[in-house]
């Protein structure tokens, strides 16, 4: 189990170091992605089961990696995120709007911080192979 765990982790870190890198070049396509996403239909339920999926994985397989306690915080961080879903649309969508709102220069910040949670993932799972 843990295995399969650290597999889904140093997948999820891969994805988000290169889409993290891309978002940091063309900032403007980070809050496009996001809102579409966000609003579709499909939006709520797949990041409350992402963040559900990701937490229980970083959880399993904190012990096995080389930074344990980086997937501990993570893993009930997003356990965590999964509680979007308590507090409904509306409060995303304001928080989407705020962003839209600011230079796209902004999103630079969350852009760069998200490759270097997925480069710290890739990293942390690497020793365990």
């Amino acid at each position: 189990m843990t295995t399969a765990a650290l597999i889904v982790v140093g997948i999820f870190g891969a994805i988000l170091l290169v889409t993290g890198v891309a978002w940091v070049i063309r900032p403007d396509h980070l809050l496009g992605t996001v809102t579409r996403v966000w609003r579709s239909p499909a939006g709520l339920p797949a990041a409350v089961g992402i963040r559900l999926f990701l937490g229980v994985a970083l959880l399993l397989s904190a012990s096995a990696s080389a930074l344990p306690g980086l997937f501990t915080v993570l893993g009930w961080l997003s356990l965590a995120g999964a509680l979007l879903v308590l507090l409904g649309r509306s409060w995303v969508d304001r928080i989407l709007d705020w962003l839209s709102a600011r230079n796209t220069s902004f999103l630079r910040i969350p852009a760069l911080l998200a490759a270097l949670i997925g480069g710290a993932l890739v990293y942390g799972v690497i020793p365990a192979f």
